[in-house]
């Protein structure tokens, strides 16, 4: 279930043009990595609120993200939600 989370958050989000971020360590992680979405307050309240849509007649909640402050963008994470590595962006 949480692999079809992270799919339809990914697939709003590509739509939004907001950044995904499939190897995030947030706070009290401990290098642990997780699955998070990168932009404006507004874009990501809007990509998880089409994710929602489409999930609810599915009978799938997707959990309360935490969230980090970058500057100007806002990261919205949920260390239960594991992205895929494959993905991620090597940021060296």
């Amino acid at each position: 279930m949480n692999n079809r989370i992270v799919d339809v958050l990914r697939e709003e989000a590509e739509k939004h043009l907001v950044c995904v971020r499939e190897d995030y360590s947030g706070r009290a992680m401990y290098g642990r990595k997780c699955f998070g979405i990168v932009g404006r307050h507004w874009s990501l309240a809007e990509v998880v609120g089409w994710a929602r849509t489409r999930l609810d007649g599915h009978g799938i909640e997707i959990p309360q993200p935490k969230t980090d402050y970058m500057g100007l963008d806002d990261i919205w994470y949920w260390p239960e939600l594991e992205g895929d590595p494959s993905r991620a962006i090597d940021d060296e």
